[in-house]
């Protein structure tokens, strides 16, 4: 592969960078070693300068021999730098979106367990009232008839069916309190 990157640059150049590489990829990899501990990542690292020499090359052949060293050094140990952020925020993302996941997996089950109880709640106190109270009661909320549809329906007048309404909720909530306090 890395002859293809080096195929824009020119014969002598190509060799120039041919050069380097056989002369400092080892150490470059070593270099990069001192920051990951793993072979596969100083390998990644010692890659991307060898990429970041191609691309820079024009400025890179004007560094003295002397000071070549250095500035490869400086190029491993912010590679590097910057590959370990990278996989710093890779690894919150995946871990934000695990605790995501197990998160929205627990409010599932316990929203689900207290739909259950709430809804095993309900049907408990419902059938726990008066017939006359379950009549408005289901006749209001469940069919969705008017005051004076019920008040004719269940022989009271039609002031009085929100009232009744009113009651019965209250007395469904008290039923309820008092089972979740047994």
């Amino acid at each position: 592969m890395f002859t293809y990157v080096v195929d824009f640059l020119d014969g002598e150049d190509m060799k120039k960078v041919e050069n380097l590489y056989r002369q400092y990829y080892a150490w470059l990899r070593k270099r990069a070693m001192s920051h990951v501990d793993d072979i596969t990542k100083s390998e990644d690292i010692a890659q991307s300068v060898m990429l970041h020499v191609v691309r820079y090359f024009d400025s890179i052949k004007k560094v003295e021999e002397k000071q070549l060293m250095c500035y490869l050094a400086v190029i491993v140990d912010n590679t590097a730098k910057r590959f370990l952020r990278e996989e710093a925020k890779i690894a919150q993302v995946q871990a934000l979106n695990t605790s995501e996941l197990e998160n929205a997996e627990c409010r599932n089950v316990e929203e689900e367990t207290e739909e259950k109880c709430s809804y095993e709640a309900l049907k408990t106190a419902y059938e726990s009232l008066e017939d006359r109270d379950r009549q408005i009661l289901f006749m209001r909320y469940s069919m969705g008839l008017g005051d004076e549809q019920i008040a004719e329906a269940v022989g009271i007048k039609k002031d009085s069916v929100r009232m009744a309404a009113h009651r019965s909720i209250k007395k469904l909530k008290n039923i309820i309190d008092k089972e979740d306090v047994i």
